[in-house]
């Protein structure tokens, strides 16, 4: 079994590996639907800024292509401040095929990635779905990549819950409204975001949200013709916000909710969702797919109230450090 650094004519062998692979470990249609590859989707995934072809591998038998594993370390920050030498090496992608397994071949896979991140500085892999360098990864749980993982010294951090709203079965109810009355009473207002809004909006998001304001909200506001974003405001002072108010060709809509902690248990979350749903509903949207942390009780009520279903869990985060003992 040879492991070697992969190359640009390996794409389709490895696009035809990780689709069988996908399809005999995995039987949700969520998961498989986000995560079945085209040779197009991998070459975006393979030729981004933080890609380095010396952290991506496959495994060859002398006939064909039976492994893949893909490392990568961010070398392009998302925003001036962003310190990359405090992140992690990611590992995000790693398959092998089933008549080769228990063999070691994911095994010798994963130690050359693991080298390759020690090599480039770090002292830990990371698997994230959220802000990872290149591709978010959900694992998902009882398959056999997440116990291999575990195996192997991967420690999960963050296990989410994937819910889906058929908005044909979404209403807005009377008491979102009279929730909405009362907030104006202690006066605070559901808007969309304005230009006058901005200082205050980056000032919540850079103290409370840092990671979706980097991520997303301050990208979209620097674009030419911004989505829009729904935001509670307290005179001046933006308290919350969800968005993007925008449906996805394929006639999706999802979103981002946070609220400032000294407003939260008000009702301002509640209200922006819902009043969030109601808008890309009237636009045309059939469905929604959205991620909770399983331990966020207080988010699932208001999910689960406005129609959203849970149709499965899967691992956010797993980490393993590289440190020597």
């Amino acid at each position: 079994m040879e492991i070697r650094n992969f190359r640009k004519e390996d794409i389709p062998a490895v696009v035809d590996l990780w689709n069988s692979s996908l399809i005999k470990d995995n039987k949700a249609d969520w998961y498989m639907e986000e995560n079945l590859l085209t040779e197009e989707r991998l070459e975006n995934k393979l030729y981004n800024p933080n890609s380095d072809p010396g952290g991506i591998f496959v495994a060859y038998d002398g006939r064909e292509i039976v492994g893949f594993g893909k490392g990568a370390v961010k070398r392009v920050k998302s925003y001036e401040d962003e310190k990359l030498e405090d992140l992690p090496g990611y590992l995000e992608a790693l398959v092998v095929e089933r008549e080769h397994r228990r063999k070691g071949t994911g095994t010798k896979l994963l130690c050359n990635i693991e080298s390759f991140a020690v090599e480039s500085g770090k002292d830990a892999l990371q698997i994230s779905f959220y802000f990872p360098a290149v591709t978010g990864v959900p694992v998902l749980p009882e398959t056999p990549g997440y116990r291999f993982l575990l195996n192997r010294g991967f420690k999960p951090l963050v296990y989410e819950m994937k819910l889906k709203l058929k908005f044909k079965d979404f209403t807005l109810k009377d008491e979102i409204l009279e929730a909405r009355e009362k907030l104006e009473r202690e006066g605070i207002e559901i808007r969309y975001f304005e230009a006058g809004y901005r200082d205050s909006f980056s000032e919540m998001m850079q103290a409370y949200f840092p990671e979706w304001w980097h991520g997303c909200f301050r990208q979209n506001l620097e674009r030419e013709k911004p989505l829009p974003v729904l935001v509670a405001v307290d005179g001046k002072k933006v308290v919350g916000f969800t968005g993007f108010v925008y449906v996805e060709k394929n006639k999706r809509a999802g979103f981002a909710p946070g609220v400032d902690p000294e407003y939260r248990k008000r009702g301002i979350g509640r209200v922006l969702v819902n009043l969030w749903a109601k808008e890309v509903k009237e636009m045309g949207a059939e469905e929604s797919l959205i991620e909770t942390a399983t331990d966020n009780y207080s988010a699932q009520r208001i999910y689960f109230e406005m129609g959203y279903k849970k149709i499965g869990e899967f691992c956010g985060k797993l980490e393993k450090s590289l440190k020597c003992s």
